[in-house]
């Protein structure tokens, strides 16, 4: 029978370290070894009882230094020991500190079954042969984005069904990154906690030679067969990443391409600016309209003003949302709107495509039967035709 693996708790408050262990105890891989609360007194324990991971709750800002200091003297005593710490979301920053002390890695309270199955990534990378956590699995991976210029015309739901789509019907390794920023709407229809890590988190560590680090911060959504890595979370984070971390965004995408076979990018309405490394990176762009004539209009004016500004970037039109009497009315406009033509057309089925996204699965996955699934199945099967002859 295989062993637990051993965890030592410290700076964790009573109650917390109470239910620290009980769900350590549910998960039954591992087993919490001891509690401590001074440092002298964990160094003493690491020494005694050999746990393979300390995790340090770190409660404020100056509790910094001492738990650096920590950090150091335990790894002193073993030096493979992992080291994980439990930080509320807005302490970010305080990590890099803690890293250059030799932490391992930072996990969001509260502390539940998703922290264990990080610590599970962590531990499986920390025992990786040196050299073979930058190694890229050579993928030459095709990236595809989702934009509109108005919000509430599906582009979303058509990242998210396109990204799950491509990994059902094509076997594939699907990465979904969720720059859909500050609000986003992907953790809401895939039922995804925002415990997770996300591209702020990614962003303000990356490092191009870490080439190891993208899958340390992406959520693997195994019932859906595909991973993601989310938006930041509230306008700081997002700002953060507009005044700080543009030109590293384009890193992350190019390195996604080689470690996914298909990379699905979900843009936001907003942030025109911040388009110039994820078109540059897109093998294909779609752009996303309904049946109303304002949002072709847009969109033809949102590609005009960015080519004004030296972005230079083609896309298909996808129709969500179709409705037959709407397009009886403008059906002659639309060329001029849209010379290209139109890709593709979803209908509008809004009661089914509601019911599946509530539950957290996508309409191209759920077993219900809806007018809209087999064109979402047409739609996909025609992008990856595209991706696939260039």
């Amino acid at each position: 029978m295989k062993s637990a693996r051993r965890i030592m708790l410290f700076g964790f408050a009573a109650a917390d370290a109470n239910a620290a262990e009980a769900t350590v105890a549910a998960n039954g891989e591992y087993e919490v070894v001891g509690t401590c609360s001074a440092v002298d007194e964990t160094t003493r324990l690491v020494s005694e009882k050999h746990p393979d991971v300390l995790l340090i709750d770190l409660h404020d800002f100056t509790e910094i230094e001492d738990i650096g200091k920590l950090v150091r003297k335990v790894h002193r005593v073993d030096p493979s020991l992992y080291v994980a710490v439990m930080i509320a979301r807005g302490m970010t920053y305080n990590m890099k500190s803690l890293f250059g002390e030799g932490a391992n890695d930072f996990l969001y309270k509260p502390f539940n079954e998703n922290s264990l199955a990080e610590i599970d990534k962590g531990l499986v990378r920390a025992s990786a042969p040196t050299g073979s956590g930058s190694a890229l699995p050579g993928r030459n991976g095709k990236a595809v984005s989702f934009i509109s210029p108005k919000g509430g015309v599906g582009k979303t739901f058509l990242a998210v069904n396109t990204a799950v789509g491509l990994a059902h019907l094509s076997d594939k390794k699907v990465l979904l990154v969720d720059c859909s920023f500050p609000f986003s709407d992907i953790p809401m229809l895939l039922d995804i906690s925002y415990q997770n890590k996300n591209l702020f988190d990614l962003l303000s560590f990356w490092d191009k030679s870490s080439q190891g680090s993208l899958p340390d911060y992406v959520c693997d959504v195994e019932r859906l067969g595909i991973s993601v890595l989310l938006a930041p979370q509230g306008l700081r984070e997002a700002s953060d990443i507009m005044q700080n971390h543009r030109d590293a965004l384009g890193d992350v995408l190019t390195q996604a391409k080689r470690s996914y076979d298909y990379v699905i990018i979900d843009t936001s309405p907003r942030y025109y600016d911040f388009l110039l490394p994820i078109l540059q990176v897109s093998d294909l762009v779609m752009g996303v309209v309904t049946s109303e004539a304002q949002t072709m209009l847009l969109l033809k004016d949102f590609r005009e003003q960015l080519m004004r500004e030296g972005v230079s970037f083609d896309f298909r039109a996808v129709m969500n949302k179709r409705q037959s009497k709407a397009m009886a009315v403008i059906g002659a406009e639309v060329a001029g709107m849209l010379p290209q033509g139109v890709f593709a057309s979803i209908d509008d089925d809004y009661a089914w495509v509601a019911v599946a996204n509530n539950k957290g699965i996508p309409a191209i996955a759920d077993e219900a039967k809806s007018k809209v699934k087999p064109q979402l199945v047409a739609f996909v099967k025609a992008v990856e035709q595209l991706l696939i002859n260039g």
